[in-house]
């Protein structure tokens, strides 16, 4: 079965006799700290989460406290002084190192398509799949209303429409209702061809979401965030400018709906698809404009 797979996987893990086993923050589950205790590091260190905080003395040595205000990268630094270390850099940024196949496939994409002659946004409208995170998710047709109003009022503007398989559907209703020759929707052969894409991008939209973390880490210019349920500090583009559309049906009550516990959002299907939808296409349509260069 799997669980006997696992557990003859993390026995053998338990074999290789490791000095540290660190949980990074917000990795909450109380199964990932099991994990741990199975490994039997002879020290593990993890932040101290509220549930099954009965668990913890038993299946880490050391924890330091977490904080919703403050970025998951600082946080995980934190965990440092557990393991007797300090960071070595004044300031920390994402990296991603592409190779130069990576790089150049982008650029003959962008050169292919004449998309050099324009300013491109590059749209995401996918979010995660785990618990209910894919309620989160902007209506997919607020994002076609967006790119035709976009499309009006800007014709300079490219659009690129990002995703995985698991947008792909998403993305073809996209195209199709958008029906202009500046709507582009390549297929990325990987992750990190998608990342070489972000690098020639002026801005990048989404829900919070793993992609606006790499549009970060290519310097995309401006990234525009539309606040779900679940968005709080912890997870902001790191180093970044961004700007977040603020969503009136969460209204600062962020932590009422989505804590590191575990659990899912909180709410009913029909509640958080209506939350969703309390952002506006002409909300987004303002920051973009406020945000896009001037015509080429």
């Amino acid at each position: 079965s799997d669980l006997l797979t696992t557990l003859k996987f993390l026995l053998r893990l338990r074999r290789t006799g490791y000095d540290v086993s660190i949980n990074t923050f917000p990795q909450s589950r109380v199964e990932y700290r099991i994990i741990s205790w199975i490994i039997n590091a002879k020290l593990r260190v993890s932040h101290h989460y509220d549930h099954f905080g009965w668990l913890t003395p038993v299946l880490v040595h050391k924890t330091v406290p977490y904080d919703y205000s403050r970025h998951c990268i600082e946080q995980n630094l934190d965990l440092l002084k557990l393991v007797q270390a300090e960071p070595k850099l004044q300031s920390h940024h994402y990296e991603v190192y592409l190779t130069p196949d990576e790089i150049k496939w982008a650029q003959e994409y962008f050169a292919t398509n004449k998309l050099n002659l324009g300013h491109c946004l590059a749209i995401h409208p996918g979010s995660g799949r785990t618990k209910n995170l894919m309620l989160k998710r902007w209506p997919i047709q607020y994002y076609a209303i967006l790119i035709q109003q976009l499309s009006k009022l800007r014709p300079d503007l490219n659009v690129i429409l990002l995703g995985g398989p698991d947008e792909q559907a998403e993305i073809q209703y996209l195209a199709k209702s958008a029906n202009s020759p500046k709507i582009f929707s390549p297929h990325t052969p990987t992750v990190r061809h998608l990342a070489a894409l972000l690098k020639h991008c002026s801005l990048y939209l989404s829900v919070d979401n793993f992609v606006m973390h790499l549009a970060a880490a290519m310097h995309v210019p401006h990234i525009i965030v539309i606040e779900s349920p679940t968005w709080n500090p912890t997870i902001a583009p790191y180093n970044a400018n961004y700007t977040l559309v603020q969503n009136p049906a969460v209204h600062g009550r962020n932590l009422e709906f989505y804590r590191y516990d575990g659990r899912p959002i909180q709410g009913s299907f029909e509640f958080l698809r209506k939350c969703m939808e309390a952002v506006s296409p002409e909300a987004v349509l303002r920051v973009i404009t406020e945000k896009l260069p001037n015509k080429l």
